[in-house]
């Protein structure tokens, strides 16, 4: 399972997530496989055939096994959702996004335009 953390605070031990952080807790353990602290927050999180695909801002392509930074498109706007989870604040994207696992391609659009991004 794939985790994020947006709150501003201080972790208050070893298995806490602080602000910005990425992990990938394992059910059968009980603990993390990995953590890693990211430059800003990861936004939606979406799987993608074993990797996953953070959306904040612009999409980026994770390795689900070690959390690497694979690949950015920062020139393919997502919006600055936090995550899913909207509350009392207004929503502000991310953009509408479609994977096609199979083919390793994924695509996002504004609403006007629809960006195919393929991985072959």
């Amino acid at each position: 399972m794939i985790s994020t953390s947006t709150e501003e605070n201080d972790p208050d031990g070893p298995d806490d997530l602080g602000p910005t952080m990425l992990a990938r807790w394992s059910l059968a353990d009980r603990s993390f496989v990995w953590r890693s602290q990211l430059d800003q927050p990861a936004g939606d999180v979406v799987p993608f055939a074993g990797d996953f695909l953070a959306l904040y801002d612009h999409p980026r392509l994770y390795d689900g096994a070690t959390g690497d930074l694979i690949a950015a498109w920062p020139d393919l706007p997502t919006g600055h959702a936090e995550g899913p989870i909207v509350s009392a604040r207004s929503f502000s994207g991310p953009r509408r996004v479609a994977v096609d696992e199979i083919r390793r391609r994924f695509a996002v659009t504004d609403g006007e335009r629809t960006t195919v991004v393929d991985l072959g």
